[in-house]
Order: C-alpha cells, then structure tokens, then sequence
C-alpha cells in the first residue's frame, strides 16, 4: 500500500505555487506601477514647464512637434489610468457586493480568495501587457519630445538669431 503524500499530489502543490506566484507578480506590477506613476508625471511637469518657459524662442515645428508628441504620451497614459481605474472599480463592486451579504465565514473566506485570484489572474493576462504597450508609446513619445525641446533650446543658445 502506498504511503499519502503529506504535501498533497504534485498538480496540488504545483497549482498552490502557481497561485502564490500569480499573487506575487500581481503585487510586483501594483509597485511598479505607481512607481512608474510616480516618475512620468515627474517627466511631465518637468517638461511642460521647460516647453512652458522656453516655447516663445522655438520654431513653429519644434513647439507642434513637442505639442504632438507630449500630447500623444499623456493621452496613451491618461488612457491606461481611466482603463486600470475600471478595472479596480469593477473589482471592489465585487467585494463590495460580497461585504454586504451575510455569508458563513467560510463561504465568505471561499469568495474572497476566487475574487482575488480572479484578479491575480486578469492583471497577468490583460492589464500588465496593455500596461507595457501604454509604457512604450508614453516613453517613446516623451522621449522624443524632450529630445525635439531640449535640442531646439540648445540650439537658439548657440544660435540665438535662428528660429
């Protein structure tokens, strides 16, 4: 006769670790994200401000292409924010509803836990690459209109008579 395995069968225990590691991907992306946040509206307040001070002595190209440019990045990432936004909503409506109900505290403990992995399990799959995509168009975009600031600044200090 076999002896039980203490630890449950192998797809138990590979599931219970793939959950964790879903857990821990999901509050990796949480901190990456504000802090993300965080750093590109930095970006941005530094360089509306310059563009802000410096627009009257850039050429007509340099002050629509940064427009274009910073433009399109705030647009990619205020997007992203209002879909994450719908998302989290969509998520606490759901606590929300279970909150109010009066459920067993197993029954309770039982929703909670698909609750979450439910939204483990959308953030891997859909949020993190839209967020990837969203942080290359917001980065290009920004980059590239400092480079079009910054370099028709320099320019108009070295040059101060072309436009």
């Amino acid at each position: 006769m076999p002896m039980a395995d203490p630890f449950g069968t192998a797809s138990h225990q590979a599931q219970k670790v793939k959950d964790t590691l879903l857990e821990i991907q999901s509050a990796a992306y949480n901190s990456a994200s504000t802090y993300t946040t965080v750093i590109i509206f930095g970006a941005y307040a530094g360089l509306f401000t310059i563009w802000g001070n410096t627009r009257d002595f850039l050429s007509q190209f340099a002050t629509l292409s940064v427009a274009l440019l910073l433009g399109t990045s705030a647009f990619f990432f205020v997007l992203f924010e209002v879909f994450k936004m719908l998302i989290v909503s969509a998520n606490q409506l759901k606590i929300r509803k279970m909150l109010i109900e009066p459920l067993p505290a197993e029954e309770f403990l039982r929703r909670h836990a698909e609750i979450a992995k439910d939204t483990n399990t959308l953030v891997q799959r859909v949020v993190m690459p839209v967020w990837i995509v969203t942080l290359v168009i917001t980065i290009i975009c920004g980059f590239g209109a400092a480079l079009i600031l910054f370099g028709a600044v320099l320019r108009n200090l070295i040059d101060p008579l072309t436009p």
